[in-house]
């Protein structure tokens, strides 16, 4: 049987007031992190929903995978954003694999998340950031991952 990879969404979708072109680590709502709400101020007032598409639902040891952050509030805000992170479900506090690209890392766990080039405008219908996730090398078992997404 293979490894799957669990997926704990934490939708904050909160005023975006700060930190689009950098923002800090370990807001994902993971054991051991805050979540976005700790920066951002403002009410929840345009709920909405984060969803992560992988590009395969089973991981293969060593193998990049693509993911889809998918953003869609209730009504169009100005700005976005989300931070990612994977755990071993076996030990919540341990990294699981790899991001590519820019990331931020707090006590050895990797964070993915928007750049301001991509946060700035909002389409109507939502907005999708990718990201490449590279599976631990051996096969680790079932993997969590934590997004917290903002917008507003």
């Amino acid at each position: 049987m293979g490894s799957s990879v669990v997926v704990l969404l934490l939708a904050t979708v909160n005023l975006l007031f700060g930190n689009a072109a950098n923002p800090p680590a370990a807001k994902t709502g993971a054991p051991g992190d805050g979540t976005c709400a700790e920066c951002h101020s403002g009410a929840s007032d345009n709920p909405g929903s984060v969803v992560l598409v992988f590009s395969s639902f089973n991981y293969t040891p060593g193998v990049q995978q693509n993911i889809r952050v998918l953003l869609s509030p209730a009504h169009v805000p100005g700005l976005a954003g989300f931070e990612l992170t994977a755990r071993l479900a076996s030990n919540p506090l341990a990294q699981a694999g790899h991001f590519d690209g820019p990331v931020s890392v707090v006590n050895g766990i990797e964070y993915a998340s928007n750049q301001f080039s991509d946060s700035y405008i909002f389409p109507i219908l939502g907005v999708n950031f990718n990201v490449t996730w590279t599976p631990p090398a051996i096969n680790s078992g079932d993997i969590i991952f934590y997004v917290s997404a903002c917008c507003g």
